[in-house]
């Protein structure tokens, strides 16, 4: 994500870049966020996310059978469900044999892989301006990942959390709205978007008549901390002995 923000930046026609994710995606546009920030000329000038996990192994927990499990007795269907779709090739439907066999690929371990998957401590890294949506009925990140995102924001005015009532996973139920947010929200965060008059904030899909506005949905998130939310972090999917690999990445 990192290195495609950066070609993008060195094409000629190109005046600000932002990023926006969804799901999995949304919690690798923190991580590409953090990462950029630590360069001498960040590329990404604004990043918008749609249901990220707050700790990806953490999330993976959340849908543990039986709920808090403990090894050998763990299993993920949803989790295996999802990565059987979209890894080739396509036939594993084992979330941790596919851990495993990316940590032989890569020489480290599977507790390692998930350390570095922990996007609410990456945010404090992150200095350009962030917004992060969540639906209080996600089947797949729950909302308490909303508060730990929420907690490591830190009265840092560049970032903020929203908990909508109704959602779902990522893609929300009104797709005209969220085109509508992606498209006002990098309209007045992108420098060179805001000066084109060529870029305007239309959404392509025709919006559904009825309902209420987004701001009058909103779900509050307390006043949670880092300790709580740290307090959150689920032990190793695939060896729940080893603790939680989120503990070891730091704030």
């Amino acid at each position: 994500m990192l290195a495609a923000g950066r070609y993008l930046a060195a094409q000629p026609s190109v005046s600000s870049i932002g990023v926006v994710g969804f799901s999995e995606g949304a919690q690798n546009t923190i991580l590409a966020l953090s990462l950029d920030a630590r360069s001498d000329s960040p590329v990404f000038e604004a990043g918008l996310t749609f249901s990220a996990p707050a700790d990806q192994d953490t999330q993976i927990y959340s849908t543990a059978v039986p709920a808090g499990c403990r090894t050998p007795e763990c299993t993920y269907p949803a989790t295996d469900a999802l990565a059987e779709l979209v890894v080739p090739p396509y036939a594993n439907a084992d979330v941790c044999s596919i851990l495993g066999r990316a940590a032989t690929y890569y020489g480290t371990d599977g507790f390692s892989i998930l350390s570095r998957e922990v996007a609410f401590h990456a945010q404090t890294r992150v200095k350009a301006p962030l917004l992060n949506f969540y639906s209080a009925d996600d089947s797949l990140v729950p909302a308490f990942e909303a508060s730990m995102t929420a907690a490591y924001e830190g009265g840092e005015p560049l970032q903020q959390t929203v908990l909508l009532a109704r959602g779902e996973h990522a893609y929300f139920y009104d797709r005209w709205w969220q085109q509508e947010a992606i498209l006002l929200y990098f309209k007045q965060q992108l420098p060179g978007a805001a000066k084109d008059p060529w870029i305007a904030a239309q959404p392509t899909v025709n919006q559904t008549p009825g309902g209420a506005a987004a701001g009058s949905q909103t779900v509050g998130l307390g006043a949670p901390s880092p300790a709580w939310a740290d307090a959150q972090l689920a032990p190793s999917i695939c060896d729940t002995t080893l603790g939680a690999p989120g503990a070891a990445s730091g704030p």
